[in-house]
């Protein structure tokens, strides 16, 4: 047996030592990623994910309109062709977001390349996936330091192996925004980390990590707080680095964030606005409360208001109109984000309760109740892809779902990044310290996500606003396990450095 074992080493030696020139990590784990999309998105039967009622918006301010049948597939089959508006569209200067113009890109392509009346959501996926793979490869890069040695070859599968599964790439065929939620967030946590280790020009990756903080908080009301947060390693790098003109673009990147982050704002869409708050009272506080009648009066709410509990504002029979003048004025403008934040910091038992609540689907990166199949494949209906995800239902099957849990792993990891962070303070090295600052803002992100979509959104469908949750554990784990099989985790960045160019790949084969 050993014999063998030793003769199939000996192979792989060999077949890495003629291959590692040619396929570096970074590149085994992005084809990885590209051959599961081509499978999932492109070819038959196509997977993408069902609306939920929240599509119309983007929909018609893109230009396009649903086909004929499209409402009776509400949640319960993906929809992958719509129309397209042949005159001019007055609704579509109403608003804009980093999601809208990634969109009419892909309208605008799909008039070129595929057809002026009909648009197919591979075209945008098409766009998502270009993003994406480049994404995949600046992670892996930051992860591995150009290093080849066996264990960057495994880091990189598990990548390929994470961020190929189909609940996060199912996405990029729909018109959520989870997907450019999903890209810009692996751009600013890879682009961060690349900016500790000084492998690339500071100014490259202080655009890239710039680029995804703006599209993720232009893209949607509750991405608002990576704002302040996302700001601190752009400061770090205005301190540290003796180059004025990158001081200035680190200077000029902070203002236009905060720009970027006032204005989005400003121009929140007021429909999203009132569905939001309405279904934070109804699908939110009333669902946790244990007397709703004070609740709503702690909230300055009329009494009889209580008669929405677990109500869905679009839906069609309820024995009020949600829409109307007298629910807005009454219920949604005093449920607003101020006064739900206050009400749950003044009743923590019920803030705890909601937590908890939200845990219980932290691992659902997609809505359980939306199809993932088109009505023509045959699936029965509100049917789910059970191809490429293995690790999507490890997770949610393995994973315990508490609070405490989800802070006890954060706690470990950044304890981990502590002793870096001393020294980095011992040798007055800023850029040193930013490994640990990387960490505690990303999980602090995570952590405001939780709390912050807890107490502004209803329960129903929470899974799709807990999206960054699970997507910062999964970028924590994959630099934690890289950084100590690498041994990084306890070194300089310098000895970093040093040891990945020493590794070699494999021992000589005699």
């Amino acid at each position: 047996m050993k014999k063998i074992l030793d003769k199939t080493e000996l192979f792989l030696n060999r077949i890495g030592q003629r291959l590692a020139p040619y396929f570096p990590p970074a590149v085994i784990s992005t084809l990885m990623v590209f051959f599961v999309a081509i499978f999932l998105l492109f070819l038959p039967n196509y997977a993408g994910i069902a609306d939920n009622g929240t599509f119309s918006k983007l929909i018609y301010h893109s230009g396009l309109y649903p086909l004929k049948g499209y409402e009776q597939m509400y949640t319960n089959y993906f929809v992958r062709e719509y129309g397209i508006l042949e005159y001019f569209n007055e609704t579509g200067l109403h608003w804009v977001s980093s999601q809208s113009i990634v969109v009419n890109l892909a309208v605008f392509l799909n008039k070129i390349f595929y057809s002026k009346t009909i648009f197919d959501l591979r075209c945008l996926a098409l766009i998502y996936l270009g993003f994406y793979l480049g994404a995949i490869y600046l992670l892996t890069k930051a992860l591995t330091i150009k290093s080849r040695t066996k264990m960057n070859y495994l880091i990189a599968v598990i990548i390929g192996f994470i961020f190929s599964d189909s609940d996060y790439l199912v996405y990029f065929q729909s018109f959520y925004p989870n997907a450019v939620a999903l890209i810009s967030y692996i751009y600013m946590f890879s682009a961060g980390i690349l900016l500790y280790r000084k492998m690339y020009s500071d100014k490259w990756l202080l655009l890239i990590y710039v680029s995804g903080a703006f599209f993720l908080l232009t893209l949607s009301a509750q991405y608002l707080f990576v704002v302040a947060l996302s700001l601190i390693p752009i400061i770090m790098i205005g301190f540290m680095d003796t180059n004025i003109s990158t001081r200035l673009l680190a200077m000029f990147a902070v203002l236009f964030l905060v720009i970027s982050g006032v204005l989005s704002y400003l121009f929140i869409p007021l429909s999203d606005s009132e569905s939001r708050h309405f279904q934070a009272v109804s699908q939110g506080v009333l669902q946790v409360t244990q007397q709703p009648k004070q609740g709503l009066e702690k909230m300055e709410i009329n009494p009889q208001y209580g008669v929405t509990k677990g109500d869905n504002y679009f839906d069609e029979y309820l024995p009020y109109d949600s829409q109307g003048t007298d629910v807005k004025d009454n219920l949604i403008n005093r449920g607003n984000n101020l006064i739900l934040i206050s009400y749950y910091f003044t009743n923590p038992k019920e803030f705890k309760k909601a937590l908890s609540k939200s845990m219980r689907m932290i691992y659902e990166v997609q809505d359980a109740s939306l199809g993932n199949f088109e009505k023509s494949v045959g699936r029965a209906p509100g049917a789910k892809s059970s191809l490429f995800s293995f690790y999507s239902e490890v997770r949610r099957k393995s994973f315990p779902k508490t609070l405490g849990f989800l802070n006890l792993f954060f706690l470990l990891v950044v304890s981990l990044y502590m002793p870096g962070f001393i020294k980095s303070i011992y040798l007055k090295d800023i850029r040193e310290g930013m490994r640990f600052m990387l960490v505690l803002i990303f999980y602090a992100i995570a952590l405001l996500n939780l709390s912050v979509v807890t107490m502004t959104f209803g329960f129903n469908g929470i899974s799709t606003h807990l999206f960054l949750v699970p997507l910062t554990l999964d970028l924590l784990l994959l630099l934690t396990v890289s950084e100590f099989f690498n041994k990084r985790l306890f070194k300089t960045r310098q000895e970093q450095l040093e040891q990945g160019k020493g590794d070699l790949l494999y021992e000589k084969v005699e």
